[in-house]
């Protein structure tokens, strides 16, 4: 997308995270010092483009720190706006898919506005240019901060490969994860398209990309050795997803759980990923006072709500 290279803030790795924060920092400090209207409007604007996992998940992430910040900084969290924007009518479209609803709520409790069927052409020093309807309708939107996490181009080691690849720029590969025409040539992951019933080849998650190297090392000492070859077959093992601080979306064994108990099955699995059982003691412990203050803000949360309830139903009572 024209501009989004330059005026806009990746979220891939940690040194985009570090720059992120850096940012957000200034910004929140610009804010805080302008007396403009228009510029304040501006600085206090958040865009992010791309309402799949990713950005869902920084959405709800953004507003969380969004929370916090505006005490530190002294500004009204009221006047932060945050918009997740999207060219599809819906979130999560093709991935974790099942965990929309959870999702959904999650961000509306966070006040994040979806700016569905909307698609961003152009970004620029100043904001976003957004096509706004079917006709082609352009609209500028006036922000100092946009979030990148929609679509991003093959690596140029990818693109100059002379190997067939789909629309996207993806190398197309067998069952047998073999480039065709390749004899002894082997890809996976994201960087390729794997045949499927509906075309469109599978999600670009690390589930995927994992299982997959398993049969490609296979395939590889099977051509040495002279072995049957075997085929990848997806099943998925279900998704997850953050939703801000404490919480979280799991989609496993046939159930959508959301809230502190979606973070802590999240956690669960993803301590079983860690490679040493010091480290999967030393993050766990971490994890489950984590956990365990989650829970705790939370039943704080419900007691004071009927606390409220209590007192109002007192006050109609003696009214």
């Amino acid at each position: 997308m024209p501009g989004a290279d330059k005026y806009s803030q990746p979220f891939y790795d940690l040194a985009h995270v570090q720059a992120y924060q850096k940012h957000l920092a200034h910004t929140l400090d610009r804010a805080r010092q302008t007396t403009d209207p228009k510029m304040r409007k501006a600085l206090l604007n958040f865009l992010v483009v791309g309402a799949g996992t990713c950005g869902v998940e920084v959405s709800c992430k953004l507003a969380d720190y969004l929370d916090a910040q505006a005490r530190v900084y002294g500004l009204d969290r009221q006047e932060m706006e945050i918009h997740l924007i999207d060219r599809n009518e819906r979130i999560l479209r093709g991935v974790a898919h099942r965990l929309e609803p959870i999702a959904l709520d999650a961000l509306r409790r966070r006040r994040v506005n979806l700016v569905l069927d909307w698609g961003v052409t152009k970004v620029t020093p100043e904001g976003v240019e957004i096509r706004c309807d079917k006709q082609g309708t352009l609209k500028q939107v006036a922000a100092a901060t946009i979030t990148w996490t929609g679509g991003i181009e093959m690596h140029p080691l990818l693109t100059a490969l002379p190997v067939e690849k789909d629309a996207h720029g993806r190398i197309r590969i067998t069952q047998q994860l073999e480039v065709p025409g390749q004899r002894g040539v082997y890809a996976l992951g994201d960087a390729t398209h794997f045949p499927t019933d509906d075309g469109h080849g599978l999600p670009a998650t690390a589930q995927v990309a994992v299982r997959q190297s398993e049969i490609a090392a296979w395939n590889i000492r099977a051509d040495i050795e002279g072995w049957m070859k075997l085929p990848y077959i997806y099943i998925g093992l279900g998704e997850m997803l953050t939703l801000g601080i404490g919480e979280a979306g799991a989609d496993a064994f046939g159930m959508c759980i959301g809230g502190t108990l979606g973070a802590a099955m999240r956690r669960a699995v993803y301590l079983t990923k860690l490679p040493t059982m010091g480290l999967k003691v030393r993050v766990g412990g971490t994890w489950t006072g984590e956990i365990a203050k989650s829970l705790l803000a939370t039943g704080e949360r419900a007691v004071d709500a009927v606390r409220q309830a209590a007192a109002q139903a007192q006050t109609n009572q003696a009214a």
